[in-house]
């Protein structure tokens, strides 16, 4: 079920008051079961494949709930060639999960699937978490006769997945235009809109697990037995994550809109780079005899760095209106800094290309026995399975000259015979899209 009413209210001229709420429910209910089954063989003995005691019945119930009211007012303001408009508001979420799921075994009936026509073993389990942000917010903008363009936003966030003290963010923002076509000297009538624009702003990203700051130690039926009963056991708690606070994803653009021949035919192009700080990742590598993984941490900045250019074209034929638009962008991500002291090419480090694929490089095949033989007394490979290499097998790069082929210390300084193959972010990315309509 989806709710989603929406007041507007202007009390005086050019000042309104929204009032928004988004409602949204899912109950979902299955049940699953097992039935007393026997099968009959062809020498005509009769096997059981489902006894009475393995029957079961597995009622689920999963449920959540989300709620989000928004409450903004904005108040524009018109004083001559000058324009202001004004905006200030609050939002808030909350998203509420309760599952539950039992088992039931020894069905007394396979006409009556229920929980209380069981005799047999019965378990319950269930889950339920909730998170919750709150978000206040305000902008404020100005225009002068379409030429002179700012505005400056500011939002304050909180989020229940951090611990009390580390919930709250700032993130301001701001952006600049300038439409040079507006000026008296411009001199090509034929281009209307030559907008310069730029911007830099930062938001906030929170998507990370519920709990992560509460100590948890897991409790679960243990594999042991006491006295011929399998009882619970305490496993090793978790590390929290108590300082862990919001990433920050700071973004410079840089672009450029044009509009000629009657509006006829548009341009944009936009430059960006886009700096995720704090990023919520794994801590220092711990060692294994700790019997627990290292807590979140806020630690490391990746760039997302590119360009956008679109062209489009509209024009009205008679009662036939059609329209056609090219796109092409690129970009690369790439991680600026990273707490990996060791380099370890198995986690993120300093000046890493995001998607790149470390690997061998293809030297050829073997042609024959002797030939595998011949080079192993030169270059062992063994490295990569440990085995006699034979006719058509992959032969290798011994890129560091060294003899034997390997990954050396799988380190940045040290990759021995690995090397940067391949990499997994697409590149200049195109598209053209056709439209018309009567």
């Amino acid at each position: 079920m989806v709710l989603l009413p929406r007041v507007t209210i202007e009390p005086i001229k050019d000042w309104r008051i929204n009032l928004e709420y988004n409602y949204r429910t899912n109950n979902n209910k299955t049940l699953y079961s097992t039935s007393q089954y026997e099968a009959t063989r062809p020498n005509g003995d009769t096997q059981v494949i489902i006894s009475s005691d393995q029957t079961r019945v597995t009622p689920t119930l999963a449920t959540n709930d989300y709620w989000s009211p928004n409450i903004y007012t904005s108040y524009n303001k018109t004083l001559g060639e000058h324009h202001f408009d004004a905006t200030v508001g609050y939002q808030s979420e909350r998203y509420n999960v309760y599952n539950i799921s039992a088992n039931a075994y020894g069905l007394l009936s396979d006409n009556v699937t229920a929980i209380s026509t069981a005799v047999g073993d019965q378990t319950v389990t269930d889950n339920i978490s909730h998170w919750s942000t709150e978000s206040m917010f305000g902008r404020f903008g100005y225009n002068y006769k379409g030429k002179y363009i700012a505005r400056v936003t500011y939002r304050r966030d909180g989020s229940s997945r951090f611990e009390p003290g580390n919930r709250w963010a700032g993130f301001p923002s701001f952006e600049l235009g300038y439409n040079v076509a507006k000026e008296n000297f411009w001199p090509i009538e034929e281009i209307s809109m030559f907008k310069l624009r730029a911007s830099n702003g930062s938001l906030g990203n929170q998507n990370v697990g519920n709990y992560l700051y509460v100590p948890r130690i897991p409790v679960a039926n243990g594999f042991y037995l006491f006295n011929g009963e399998r009882e619970y056991t305490a496993n090793v708690p978790n590390l929290t994550s108590i300082n862990l606070t919001w990433e920050t994803v700071k973004t410079k653009d840089i672009g450029i809109d044009i509009l000629a021949l009657n509006n006829k035919l548009g341009f944009s192009f936009d430059w960006y780079r886009s700096d995720i700080e704090n990023m919520s990742t794994n801590g220092t590598s711990l060692p294994a005899v700790l019997g627990t993984s290292s807590p979140l941490v806020n630690g490391g900045i990746s760039r997302t760095q590119g360009w956008e250019a679109e062209v489009n074209w509209q024009q009205t034929l008679g009662d036939f209106k059609y329209n056609i638009r090219a796109t092409l962008s690129d970009y690369k991500q790439t991680i600026v800094s990273f707490p990996n002291e060791t380099q370890l090419l198995s986690d993120f480090y300093t000046g890493r290309d995001l998607g790149e694929v470390w690997g061998l490089q293809w030297e050829g095949w073997f042609a024959s026995d002797q030939e595998a033989l011949d080079r192993e007394s030169v270059v062992n490979q063994r490295w990569v399975h440990n085995s006699q290499f034979g006719e058509g097998d992959t032969k290798y790069v011994d890129v560091n000259g060294d003899g034997v082929i390997n990954n050396g210390n799988g380190t940045v300084e040290d990759h021995g015979d690995y090397t940067v193959i391949a990499n997994t972010t697409p590149r200049y990315q195109y598209g053209l899209t056709l439209g018309g309509k009567l």
